[in-house]
């Protein structure tokens, strides 16, 4: 891959951000919402290389590490794709 753009470094950097935040705070904490709303603005200025990369990538600040087995939970796809508000990488099990 060429030189990452500006976007894709600022996603980077909140990726560590976030990966920071939720363990600190935990999954779903007040301080993930401005870093996640950033990282949904600059996705759509990444180049489809990039958004590639990302998704074969998988995620990178997941949150499942953060949770306990007793806090896990099957969601249905369909419901997760209805509910889903901006770009989601989804690692499948």
């Amino acid at each position: 891959m060429p030189h990452p753009s500006e976007e894709m470094r600022q996603y980077r950097a909140l990726e560590d951000d976030l990966r920071l935040v939720r363990s600190e705070h935990g999954l779903g904490s007040a301080q993930e919402d401005p870093i996640l709303e950033e990282m949904a603005r600059l996705w759509w200025l990444l180049s489809d290389i990039e958004r590639e990369t990302l998704d074969q990538e998988g995620p990178t600040c997941d949150p499942v590490e953060t949770l306990g087995d007793d806090d896990l939970q099957l969601i249905d796809k369909d419901t997760l794709t209805e509910n889903v508000k901006g770009p989601l990488r989804v690692r499948n099990v």
